[in-house]
């Protein structure tokens, strides 16, 4: 009889467990590209280093061959970003936050000097792999990112199936065909992966993190179904990153308008009480800054107004545009339904001597060199105002309002 009952309540368990995973959204991948890791662009990435190495010396750029003029306009002048760096050390969802903490259910033992930690699938390095250590392929083993509750919020979920390193060890290596995402403990979705090198790309139902619980985001990739390897049962991951919200920036040196005063972004403080226009009521009200975010941004944007008036801020920074309401050059990532703004646009904009009123959009002019930028979290409202510019916050409540 006690078998019976045993046996009845594993039934029970594993039919539960298969429903709940039934129930679970499937998601599947937008494929990019195929990185470009030969040997032939091995080559080039070094070839240009010494190029800037040339420059950095005192090098004058009249004196660069049309071949070293090539390489630096195909592959950059930054010589922190090579062949196998995901990113080129522009503006990305990093510049806000990101995990923590990256841990795995089992690590293959190293080999040769070369390790397979659960680090590996989060060093933005196509060099590197996590590689799952028990025997078989590796169905049940997972890894966990730890993130902030204040983190910036994820929207997509970026994947390298496999060891990329090289096509030969990709293909010998066996590589995720099912994967399911746990949030904080709980089935959210099946991740369907194709079998390949390009990256893949999973766009979530709706944005994660940033709970009124103020407790950690963990999410955990457990590996349910391989591809399997030409050589090896083990199963590899190069990269897990990462893209979301949250992360819009303000150069340094922007003004922000205080209560009774004004002061550069840079020198803002938690508990500082900042002028916030309601663009519900057109009428400013005050907020207190509840957080200062500062990140390191390459590709920014130059606004001139016809007044004069001019900020450099990330692409998708949202501001106030008449008529449209709130508005950003790269509107993808921002909720609440933001336009996009061009030249000739009417900006709201604030001074002192004629308060709110608009002035026509003259300009809009790409900066590429390196700055230091900022934005703030507000305890109310949706923008506060920086160089007159009425600039957005994207925690607030409203929705994006027809216009003024």
């Amino acid at each position: 009889m006690k078998k019976t009952i045993i046996l009845f309540i594993l039934l029970v368990f594993v039919a539960s467990a298969f429903g709940q995973q039934q129930n679970l959204i499937v998601l599947k991948p937008a494929i990019g590209d195929v990185p470009d890791l030969s040997e032939k662009t091995q080559k080039e990435f070094a070839q240009r280093d010494r190029v800037i190495e040339k420059l950095r010396k005192g090098l004058s750029g009249d004196a660069l061959t049309p071949r070293e003029r090539e390489l630096l306009e195909k592959l950059g002048e930054n010589e922190d970003y090579g062949i196998w760096d995901i990113f080129d050390g522009g503006c990305s969802w990093y510049c806000g936050g990101g995990p923590y903490k990256v841990t795995a259910s089992s690590v293959l033992k190293p080999s040769g000097g070369i390790t397979y930690e659960a680090k590996n699938a989060h060093d933005f390095s196509l060099k590197n792999a996590w590689v799952e250590g028990v025997p078989g392929y590796g169905e049940g083993e997972y890894l966990e990112y730890f993130f902030k509750n204040e983190s910036p919020r994820i929207t997509d979920i970026k994947i390298y199936n496999g060891y990329l390193k090289n096509e030969a060890g990709w293909k010998k290596n066996s590589r995720v065909k099912k994967m399911k995402l746990w949030v904080t403990g709980k089935p959210y979705a099946i991740l369907e992966l194709q079998d390949t090198r390009a990256l893949q790309t999973f766009t979530l139902g709706g944005p994660l993190g940033r709970t009124s619980d103020n407790k950690d985001l963990v999410l955990k990739f457990e590996i349910l179904e391989v591809y399997k390897g030409d050589a090896y049962d083990d199963t590899a991951i190069t990269e897990i990153f990462f893209d979301g919200l949250d992360v819009h920036c303000l150069a340094k040196g922007t003004r922000i308008a205080l209560e009774n005063s004004e002061k550069p972004i840079e020198t803002i403080a938690v508990n500082d009480r900042v002028k916030q226009f309601d663009s519900k009521t057109s009428q400013l009200t005050i907020a207190t800054v509840r957080r200062v975010i500062k990140a390191a941004h390459s590709h920014l944007l130059t606004l001139k107004l016809e007044n004069g008036a001019e900020i450099v801020a990330t692409g998708d920074h949202p501001f106030l545009v008449a008529g449209k309401g709130w508005c950003a050059y790269e509107p993808g990532k921002l909720t609440g339904g933001a336009g996009r703004y061009q030249r000739g646009d009417a900006f709201v904009f604030y001074d002192t001597v004629k308060g709110i009123h608009e002035v026509r959009l003259r300009e809009i002019v790409k900066v590429s060199s390196p700055e230091e930028t900022f934005t703030l979290e507000l305890d109310s409202g949706t923008g506060f105002i920086g160089n007159g510019f009425i600039i957005g916050v994207e925690h607030g409540k409203e929705k994006n309002p027809a216009g003024r």
